[in-house]
């Protein structure tokens, strides 16, 4: 090895002592020898090879040794070789910590690193400054993989930037492929870290274009490759609807590199095992988890792997046999996984009193593993070692520095006592749950992708803290918790990523600015104590500014003073097992729980997601069946009306009728107003409509409508002079697209508000023009196609009249689309859907988003409605609730009530003779309505509607005539689909 030739030369520097050697001496004696040892260091670093790197660091500490002894160190040529020993002894130092898992040489080496890189621009040229840069970036991202500090990975990541030296992705030299790796992988672990999925799929797109390269070397071709893997690897995890095909391919294109017998082995057998486990946990394919142990394995006995390698492919065997344990249902695979954990956690022994992060992880994977087992068996005394575990791994961690970490601690330690039923020591942990989940959303840097990732985490526990509460007989708190939850990630997006531009007071929105920023220099300090301050200064501060109400639950006065007059909130949560109700009345202002039935929750969750043993599908999938049918459109509506009766009769039995009954024995008159506040699961099926063993549905007795949260609850003044908005397509769209009754439904709006209507249609409506002109209106009507996006809630959308898409993702309370509407009604189909595709806790769709934006109620429907009871419903409506005058005669709720009930009772000669259809409408609906009527709704493909579609032979369906007696709406597809968000 080149630096057997240069130790013996350092150690005889050592005896030497100087003996009348001068500086000029010593520093010829040491440049001699740099060379080689920086060739070796590179060979270390390439091979793994922790002898190698013992050596390189005897040799920096001797020479620096040598040098520390020349009384002042003066001359150019000195300071130089300081300079580049120091940053030679800080490389050597951060790969001793990653061979060895050593974290303190981490630390040191760092230091190292940041003293050359500060002076070196004084004694050295461009390109070794440059180096120096790259070389303190990658020890900056060693340190943020020890201690998942997002400061490290982000000052990593500017470095690095600043080193290549180019405004943008074009001007990159492919020499600089080191560079751009790490910079790369810094911007990967932040957006793992963050769950920030589109900043990981913009670097795996980098990547692979950077690969493309003609002009890349293949040292760099390597590097990329493996890096590209890394980067698909972790845009599939963040996938929230993981698909099987991602993993599928990945493993197919690892393979290959591994029959290919590339460099760097062990690096492809880790990530198809990887690959593999994360396959089989999609799957279930119990085989597939062994296929991923057996790569796993395979690393253990590659020879020479070092230490790093070796304890990061334990770690991956430790999450295969939990995996294993727990949905294989093997206890000694869990008893393994802990012995795997434990086996690393011996080998690190790093100490509590760092600010290393892989001993709290590790505890953590071994709390997780007993807590899974302890519960299984009913063990009260593994569940008690789970707790130890939970705890000291949680007072390792700092939740100002690392908030993401401490959330994941602490959600399995609140777990672990939920299922231990220490109701009070649970909602004690949950307090700390949330204050770490806070620091992350208060990070106006935050994407709508973390703040939906929080979402996701936290599904489900809001829930299991309330039941604490209610354990502890804390209704009030139980019911502030959840309402603080709901809809909360939209909230917090809006108020603390928007640069506090809502503030009108320059000097308090410039206070906040600063006290934000002295909070992140703390934070990038490393200061627990400073950053705890810094931080309760800028939550003094948001509370001083009115920007906290999202960060907070309602108390018992806010909940009672948002209370409708005579009426009540029914506040519905649930978790895996069980859903419970509470009631808060405003005429006696108590709260108190419903008694649900024990198996509500089971006939729901079947209902909704289907009994695969019985052969039955899930409500999504049987509707998508009827909204996609174009073959007997007959069939179609008769099976999707049994469907809809049935989640009635569900809906009914288990929630409504137990519901009704405690509003009966209550007090309450009838009509009184009833908001409910479901999880946005149960506020896609028709709540309102649900039927009763009386054989009634619930809005016949009560004024119903349903909010995502209390705080959503507004009965502001209203604004006569604001008028209707009205946004309709014009004749000749209507006409191209057979909507006939939808053009019938703007005409007669128009009529009956002629001096109060602002009409757009066709072209004029556009995206621009409709979010200019919706802020100045009092009700807000949107005639046109609508369409849920049931893979990305955020894609849903209206189709605006010019053919632009206005998206749920759009609709937040800026000045554009700050509303003070008191009614949107959004006449198009699947408008009124929501908890598909996102956490069930969440009630998020495009009738929440505007509500958010300030509107006081929103009307739209649960799923796509026929073009002529869209017109009819949405005609007696307006009958009900505007007099001509534009003056409102009654609540929403009840206009909506009346028109449902009129609807599905009113008989084809009524209909005739009130004028809502002409005798030549009624002739064909009552013939052939499914051959001649179209849903309001757009498809996949971008067609509107249905496609028109014979009945059988041509024939007409029914051949009785215009009689009196026929009630052609009867169905409950036709009227319960209509639903009122808001109050």
């Amino acid at each position: 090895m080149a630096l057997e030739t240069a130790l013996p030369s350092s150690v005889h520097i050592a005896s030497i002592k100087l003996k009348g050697m001068n500086e000029d001496e010593l520093c010829r004696i040491i440049g001699s020898r740099l060379m080689e040892a920086g060739l070796t260091f590179d060979e270390a670093e390439k091979n793994g090879d922790p002898k190698a790197v013992a050596r390189c660091l005897a040799f920096a500490d001797t020479c620096m040794e040598q040098l520390s002894t020349v009384p002042h160190v003066k001359s150019p040529e000195a300071r130089k070789l300081q300079i580049i020993l120091w940053n030679l002894r800080g490389k050597a130092r951060v790969l001793d910590s990653y061979l060895n898992a050593n974290p303190d040489q981490l630390a040191e080496g760092l230091d190292d690193l940041r003293r050359a890189e500060r002076e070196a621009p004084e004694f050295l040229d461009e390109e070794q400054v440059v180096e120096m840069q790259g070389d303190l970036a990658r020890g900056l991202l060693r340190m943020g993989e020890e201690s998942s500090e997002m400061k490290h990975y982000r000052e990593a990541a500017g470095r690095a930037l600043k080193a290549m030296d180019c405004d943008n992705f074009d001007q990159l030299r492919a020499s600089d492929y080191r560079l751009f790796n790490l910079y790369s992988v810094a911007n990967l672990r932040i957006g793992v870290l963050n769950a920030d999925p589109g900043l990981v799929e913009k670097t795996a797109r980098q990547l692979r274009q950077f690969l493309g390269r003609d002009d890349l070397c293949q040292d760099g071709k390597v590097l990329t490759r493996k890096n590209v893997i890394t980067a698909l690897l972790d845009f599939a995890r963040l996938q929230k609807g993981r698909k099987k095909g991602v993993y599928e391919d990945l493993c197919e294109k690892v393979s290959y590199y591994i029959g290919e017998g590339l460099p760097d082995q062990e690096f492809y057998l880790h990530h198809r095992g990887t690959a593999r486990l994360e396959l089989a946990e999609i799957t279930g394919n119990m085989v597939l988890l062994k296929s991923g142990a057996e790569d796993i394995e395979a690393l253990l006995d590659l020879p020479g792997m070092p230490l790093h390698h070796r304890l990061t492919a334990m770690q991956s065997l430790a999450q295969i046999h939990f995996r294993l344990g727990k949905y294989g249902g093997s206890d000694d695979d869990l008893k393994k996984a802990v012995s795997y954990y434990e086996g690393i956690l011996e080998t690190v022994s790093v100490s509590s009193g760092n600010k290393n992060t892989m001993t709290p992880r590790l505890l953590q994977g071994i709390a997780s593993a007993k807590h899974v087992l302890g519960k299984r068996n009913l063990d009260p005394t593994i569940l008690s070692e789970a707790e130890a575990s939970y705890r000291d791994a949680l007072s390792m961690v700092d939740v100002e520095a690392s908030p993401w970490l401490y959330a994941r601690i602490a959600l399995g330690l609140f777990l672990t006592l939920f299922h231990q039923a220490r109701w009070q020591a649970a909602t004690e942990i949950f307090f700390q749950l949330e204050h770490a989940w806070e620091v992350v959303v208060l990070d106006r840097k935050a994407t709508s992708d973390i703040h939906r990732q929080r979402s996701f985490e936290m599904s489900g526990h809001y829930a299991r803290a309330a039941f604490c509460h209610l354990q502890l007989g804390e209704h009030w708190r139980a019911f502030g918790l959840i309402d603080s939850n709901r809809a909360q990630s939209r909230r917090l997006l809006s108020n603390h990523a928007n640069n506090f531009s809502q503030l009108k007071d320059r000097v308090l929105r410039a206070k906040l600015e600063a006290a934000e920023d002295r909070w992140k220099d703390a934070q990038n300090s490393g200061d627990g104590e400073e950053c705890r301050f810094r931080l309760r200064q800028y939550l003094d501060l948001l509370r001083e500014a009115g920007l906290d109400g999202d960060l907070n639950s309602m108390g018992k006065e806010e909940i009672l003073d948002r209370l409708p007059q005579g009426g009540a909130f029914v506040m519905i949560f649930s978790a895996a097992q069980w859903v419970r109700a509470l009631l808060v009345e405003e005429r006696t202002q108590e709260i108190s729980e419903v008694v649900l039935p024990d198996d509500a929750c089971e006939q729901i969750g079947i209902f909704l997601r289907g009994h695969e043993p019985i052969g039955q599908i899930g409500w999504q999938d049987r509707y998508q069946q009827y909204a996609q049918s174009s073959d007997d459109c007959v069939e179609a509506f008769r099976d999707w009306s049994e469907c809809v009766e049935e989640s009635r009769r569900v809906l009914g039995s288990s929630l409504m009728d137990p519901i009704h009954d405690a509003l009966k024995q209550a007090g309450f008159k009838h009509d009184a107003p009833i908001v409910l506040l479901p999880p946005g699961e149960l506020a896609a099926l028709p709540m309102a409509s649900a039927l009763l063993k009386d054989g009634s549905a619930f809005s016949d007795h009560w004024l119903v409508s349903s909010l995502p949260a209390v705080r959503h609850m507004r009965r502001a003044p209203r604004d006569d002079e604001g008028g209707l908005l009205l946004v309709t397509m014009d004749e000749a769209r209507w006409s191209d697209e057979d909507l006939p009754f939808a053009e019938q439904e703007a005409d007669w709006l128009v009529a009956r508000f002629p001096d109060r209507s602002r009409v757009l249609k066709g072209n004029s409506a556009g995206l621009e023009l409709v979010l200019r002109h919706i802020n100045q209106s009092e009700v807000i009507h949107f005639s046109c196609h609508g369409r849920y996006d049931w893979e990305e809630a955020q894609n849903s959308r209206i189709i605006l009249p010019d053919g632009s898409p206005l998206y749920l993702a759009a609709l937040h309370p800026t000045g554009r689309s700050n509303l003070s509407a008191r009614l949107v009604t959004l006449s198009c189909c699947e408008t009124g859907i929501s908890g598909v595709s996102m956490p069930a806790d969440e009630f998020d769709g495009l009738l929440p988003a505007f509500l958010h934006c300030g509107a006081q109620a929103a009307l739209g429907t649960l799923w796509a409605v026929l073009d002529d009871a869209a017109m009819l419903v949405m005609r007696r409506f307006y009958e009900k609730f505007l007099g001509p005058d534009g003056k409102e005669r009654c609540l929403p709720s009840e206009a909506l009530a009346q028109a449902q009930r009129w609807l599905r009772q009113v008989t084809v000669s009524e209909l005739v003779e009130e004028g809502y259809l002409s005798r030549e409408q009624a002739f064909t609906l009552v013939d052939e309505r499914f051959g001649n009527v179209r849903l309001r709704r757009i498809d996949e493909s971008g067609e509107r509607g249905k496609p028109p579609a014979e009945q059988g032979d041509g024939k007409p369906r029914n051949t009785l005539g215009l009689k009196g007696s026929l009630r052609l709406y009867s169905s409950p597809v036709d009227w319960a689909a209509f639903v009122l968000v808001g109050f």
